[in-house]
Order: C-alpha cells, then structure tokens, then sequence
C-alpha cells in the first residue's frame, strides 16, 4: 500500500479505527478536530468530523476560523466562552 501525507488544518487528528462486518473488517480513519488543553479548559470541546477528507478540511476551516474570531475578541458564536486572556465578556 503507497503511503502519502496530507497537510491537515491545525487542530485536525487522524485516528485509525478497527474493521468492521460492514467494511469487510478493513481499517478505516476518522479525523477529529481537538483543540489544545488550554483551549479544551476554556470551553472549547473535540468534534468529530468523519472520514470524508473534502468535508474534514471545510469544517476544520469554519471551526478555525471562529477559533481565529473568538481570539481576537470578536463574538463569532455566542456559546463560545469568553477569551481566555485579557477581559471577559460581560
């Protein structure tokens, strides 16, 4: 099997999953988006994105962004916590 290499957006993890009966007991990847501790002590929690490449880099994209936003202090999505150094939201 030839090996390539993908450059994934920040904070996507592949992770090799076992074979099932409906796969023919081949192994397959699911790709997550998980955020660093601090970020994961803020508030912001690991989202699984599937296994569809194409659909993995948009969502990664949309949720680095609002990351992106968020640190900035700009209010990109009302349920994110308030930005972890400098003022809280009040």
């Amino acid at each position: 099997m030839a090996k390539f290499e993908i450059n994934l957006p920040a904070y996507v993890v592949p992770k090799q999953q076992k074979g099932t009966r409906k796969n023919a007991g081949e192994a397959y990847v699911l790709y997550y988006w998980q955020p660093r501790r601090d970020l994961r002590a803020a508030g912001f929690r690991s989202v699984a994105l599937g296994s569809d490449l194409t659909k993995v880099i948009s969502a990664a994209k949309r949720l680095n962004e609002r990351l992106a936003a968020w640190r900035r202090g700009e209010d990109a999505d009302p349920g994110l916590p308030a930005k972890i150094h400098g003022k809280s939201r009040t």
